[in-house]
């Protein structure tokens, strides 16, 4: 119990220290918008991601402040993924994050009911055998010496990157959901207003 509390607190403490540094997306493009989790992850030190520490503890947030961690949840995740893809490959999210990691990244797609979701669920679906995904620690710390691209076969890797490609494609679906998310929570309850 007393964690719980102790969790909701600092989640809290940071949406309000967040809420001074965030733009006002009044006259900002969606792209502008995308600096949003490079500050989040700032405010982190770099050590974990919103998603992770709101992780049970937005029960019992006011109403602005639990709006405004969802908005700030799902931009980080659709821009984290988005980059992820980018610039690695979607292959990369399999051999380079957890189990527990993916597992929360589409629990939280799902939870927004971004249009990423089923695809990444597609292709974790294909990744999860042959890669075989634990929760607690990624494919690479595992298997230091493993070349990742001799994993899968062929034909599944291309499914996987066929996949990645759609999701890119998505990019101008999903990424403006997620910043009317913050859009809304902004008109609602611009910084002043909030707890």
């Amino acid at each position: 119990m007393f964690f719980r509390l102790w969790r909701r607190h600092m989640l809290k403490k940071l949406l309000l220290q967040l809420c001074k540094k965030l733009p006002n997306p009044t006259n900002l493009t969606d792209e502008d918008l995308f600096e949003i989790p490079s500050i989040i992850r700032q405010a982190l030190d770099y050590e974990s991601s919103i998603a992770e520490r709101a992780e049970g503890a937005t029960k019992g947030l006011p109403e602005d402040l639990r709006l405004l961690c969802e908005a700030l949840i799902h931009m980080e995740v659709v821009a984290d993924l988005l980059g992820d893809i980018a610039s690695d490959s979607m292959l990369s999210l399999f051999y380079n994050h957890s189990g527990d990691e993916l597992d929360l990244l589409l629990l939280n797609l799902a939870q927004f009911e971004d249009p990423l979701a089923p695809h990444l669920e597609r292709a974790y679906a294909l990744a999860k055998k042959p890669f075989a995904i634990v929760p607690s620690c990624n494919w690479v710390s595992l298997n230091m010496e493993r070349d990742p691209f001799s994993v899968l076969s062929p034909e599944i890797d291309q499914k996987i990157e066929e996949i990645g490609k759609r999701m890119e494609e998505l990019r101008d679906t999903s990424w403006p959901r997620a910043t009317a998310r913050y859009r809304e929570w902004h008109r609602r309850f611009s910084p002043g207003k909030t707890h």
